[in-house]
């Protein structure tokens, strides 16, 4: 779905997830990636806008 929407309203940042991989074309998560526990509605936001800030 993220690809889809992408190819239709913003092509110049699917390209950023561009990767030369075997098994894929674009990689949209990061592989392997950690689970945070989010114990706070405090821990929660702060992720939230680190999110936000990397838009």
């Amino acid at each position: 779905m993220i690809k889809y929407d992408l190819q239709k309203n913003n092509t110049a940042l699917l390209e950023s997830f561009l990767v030369k991989a075997k098994d894929r074309q674009y990689q949209f998560w990061e592989r392997n990636a950690l689970s945070i526990d989010l114990f706070s509605e405090a821990v929660l936001m702060q992720k939230i806008n680190i999110y936000l800030k990397i838009l």
